[in-house]
């Protein structure tokens, strides 16, 4: 059993990034590699790239349908890190992520859902709030039994 109460609470932030981190698909790993947890006087806070947000909830269309930026070199680095292969031989990787980032800046894409419905569950949160009851129990119980005196 856990010592105190932030050890509890540090226990179960540990497991929790540690599920979070499996949750994301990875292709390179940054994403996964973004997601860290910074503890608080109260608790924690998990943290992660702001990429997560848009495999969660998808990408809207660009205004004005494109826009030079940082999609064309992370679609890039998608593609060799999933070994994708342009299914004509004379087209380039450079050249498939700049069709596949501009059809994402025209259309944007879907995201995949709430893919932490798995990891931050009911259940899971009842399990912290019981060990949180059963530790403050106890405490309160060897509280109450150093207070009484026998005579």
């Amino acid at each position: 059993m856990a010592e105190s109460l932030k050890e509890i609470i540090k226990q179960f932030g540990e497991k929790l990034t540690e599920d979070i981190k499996k949750a994301i698909p990875v292709a390179t790993g940054q994403t996964r590699d973004s997601v860290n947890i910074e503890y608080t006087k109260t608790g924690f806070i998990i943290r992660g790239g702001e990429q997560i947000g848009a495999i969660i909830d998808g990408r809207k269309p660009s205004q004005n349908g494109k826009k030079p930026g940082q999609l064309k070199p992370m679609i890039l680095e998608w593609i060799k890190a999933k070994r994708i292969r342009p299914r004509e031989s004379s087209m380039t990787e450079e050249t498939l992520a700049f069709l596949i980032s501009r059809s994402i800046h025209e259309k944007g894409y879907p995201g995949k859902g709430n893919i932490f419905a798995k990891v931050i569950t009911d259940s899971r949160i009842n399990s912290l709030t019981q060990s949180l009851l059963n530790f403050e129990t106890i405490a309160i119980q060897s509280k109450v039994i150093k207070e009484f005196k026998f005579k």
